[in-house]
């Protein structure tokens, strides 16, 4: 669903902090989205080398995508005017025009593909 929208994200964020997370934080900040990922660690792409997870955090931020380490989202608020706010622990983020859960969890596909999974 995140490729098929009919439009690109203008503020999103991104909640996670592994590979599938990291890769669609460069593919939205490359489209020229504003990027924010929330990680629950200190960094990204845990179970990685440490060299590799500190530069590519440091390559990320320096092209604007802004981590927000040790934050876990825990509730999401729609606004009257469509806009969402991320609240975590630390605070609260506004503004978000689409927020996307990168977790690892185990997906929600029945609603489109019924029982049929690969």
């Amino acid at each position: 669903m995140a490729l098929d929208m009919p439009s690109k994200p203008q503020k999103i964020a991104i909640a996670g902090g592994g590979y599938i997370a990291v890769e669609f934080a460069g593919i939205f900040n490359g489209l020229k989205s504003e990027v924010h990922v929330f990680i629950r660690q200190k960094q990204v792409l845990i179970g990685f080398d440490e060299e590799i997870r500190d530069f590519v955090a440091e390559q990320m931020s320096i092209k604007g995508i802004k981590f927000h380490t040790e934050e876990s989202p825990q509730v999401v608020i729609k606004a009257p005017d469509g806009s969402l706010t991320l609240q975590t622990f630390k605070g609260s983020v506004e503004g978000f025009s689409h927020v996307m859960f990168a977790t690892g969890r185990r997906p929600n596909t029945k609603a489109a593909f019924g029982d049929f999974l690969l």
